[in-house]
């Protein structure tokens, strides 16, 4: 009853760390809205190619050049982070994250 016990309790502090961890993360804006529990995503086990797999994992984790993550790595500002297509085509000052990009933009 301990071992139970005692395996509960660490995979709580785990959560908990994972999840603070998370939530104090600057990077991590679109995994925190996509991912709310530790688990092993679904797309890993379907029958998908590995390109895809490879590059949703990429999009989650923020390893893309959209000056959202550019921007982060060179210091800029947030609000500095605009999407050069809107500024350039509309002279809007949008930031550039991984919504705007897909959904918006």
């Amino acid at each position: 009853m301990f071992v139970s016990s005692f395996k509960q309790r660490l995979k709580d502090c785990l959560t908990q760390n994972w999840s603070d961890n998370l939530s104090s993360s600057s990077r991590c804006d679109t995994y925190c809205t996509f991912k709310s529990l530790l688990n092993i995503e679904k797309y890993l086990s379907i029958d998908i190619p590995f390109y895809f797999r490879n590059s949703f994992a990429r999009f989650l984790c923020s390893i893309h050049k959209l000056n959202i993550e550019l921007g982060r790595r060179n210091g800029l500002e947030r609000k500095d982070r605009i999407c050069s297509f809107c500024f350039l085509n509309g002279n809007q000052l949008i930031i550039e994250d991984e919504y705007h990009a897909f959904f918006i933009c």
